[in-house]
């Protein structure tokens, strides 16, 4: 009959309770599992002075917690926000100051360390980072130009900006996207128009191919998971512009499609089924559901939703579970769940207490499997 060897068992056990016992603390410290997922929230607030406020969110229950430290200190009337895709730095544009703060976010935490103020030009607004974390395009409205930097590998500081930076356009961007190839630009600009830039890949210089009307004063935009849409809503006016894009990557309109009063900012949820738009002089949210194969948006039932006094910024969760918005006037931030069939917005909870919004960010960290 076999007979177990007493000894190897032994052994095998004191292992097995060393390695337990080891992986305990990493969950009970750091209140998360190895190879767990973290949710944070980061908020700008516009006024003199400008600020980020920041929470945790449980992606389960669609609850905030304020991070300890927030708000953080930021410079004038904070507006853009960006995430370099690496999620370890943070970037936010300060209108009013006419300059971009950069920060550290600590992984487990997601505290804000501010790393450095680099000089951009005036009205400095909504940025973009290339998808290889080289290049950070920063529209300055007042200014008429787009800045340019570089983004230093390591420290995630704008380290000086490219050859022929700032580029003067003259046509007060407010906003810009990047294409998932980091080969064109697009810019939405304060004077009813959607610009289109190649961008060197190499230099990070860019250069117009193509400009269309878009409504009388757009403030954002968005591109479509796809790759294949981009939507611009008209902050003067009741509507948002859409624009298929063709074998050039450049736009090509699709029509405007009726938001509520002065749409202002604008989402896509990451299935590229719904759209979700800001209404700042309305106070509600408009909802569409989205044709992938025309492009075209179809009002979802029960849009538009309400939200607080002048919502502006707007943000989704990387899971598309639920959706954020940030009221300027009321200086709160609502939380929505969404309706993963039909698109449909219900509040959760009551809403949460920050400056005067602006725009918001929020961030997916995967931590690591083993401590």
């Amino acid at each position: 009959a076999y007979k177990p060897n007493i000894k190897r068992v032994k052994t095998l056990v004191v292992l097995c309770t060393f390695l337990i016992v080891s992986l305990l603390p990493a969950c009970s410290n750091t209140g998360y599992a190895p190879g767990a997922s973290l949710y944070f929230v980061y908020v700008t607030n516009g006024g003199g002075s400008g600020s980020v406020s920041a929470f945790s969110l449980n992606i389960s229950a669609g609850i905030l917690t304020q991070l300890t430290g927030s708000p953080f200190t930021a410079g004038s009337n904070t507006t853009g926000i960006s995430v370099d895709p690496t999620t370890r730095f943070l970037y936010v544009a300060n209108f009013g100051g006419s300059n971009v703060n950069s920060y550290n976010i600590n992984s487990i935490t997601g505290v804000l360390t501010n790393l450095t103020t680099s000089t951009t030009a005036a009205g400095s607004s909504i940025m973009d980072i290339d998808s290889l974390a080289r290049f950070l395009f920063i529209p300055n409205l007042s200014a008429g130009s787009i800045t340019v930097y570089n983004l230093d590998p390591n420290s995630g500081v704008p380290t000086q900006q490219v050859t022929n930076s700032p580029f003067t356009i003259g046509t007060q961007p407010a906003a810009v996207v990047l294409n998932a190839a980091n080969s064109m630009l697009y810019v939405a600009n304060n004077g009813g128009t959607l610009t289109t830039f190649s961008v060197n890949q190499t230099s990070g210089n860019i250069s117009q191919v193509s400009s269309v009307a878009a409504g009388t004063s757009p403030l954002s935009l968005a591109m479509d998971p796809s790759g294949r849409y981009v939507y611009v809503p008209d902050n003067g006016g009741t509507a948002v512009f859409g624009y298929a894009l063709n074998s050039s990557g450049i736009p090509v309109s699709i029509g405007s499609f009726p938001a509520g009063t002065g749409p202002r900012d604008i989402t896509v949820h990451p299935t590229g089924r719904f759209v979700y738009v800001t209404n700042n002089g309305s106070a509600n949210v408009s909802g569409f559901s989205l044709n992938s194969a025309t492009g075209t948006l179809t009002t979802i039932t029960g849009s538009p939703f309400a939200a607080g006094t002048n919502p502006k910024g707007i943000g989704m969760d990387p899971t598309g579970q639920f959706l954020l918005v940030a009221n300027n006037g009321s200086s709160n931030l609502f939380v929505y769940s969404i309706n993963q069939s039909t698109g449909a917005l219900t509040q959760v909870g009551s809403p949460y207490s920050i400056g005067q919004g602006n725009r918001i960010s929020v961030v997916q960290i995967q931590q690591p499997r083993w401590p």
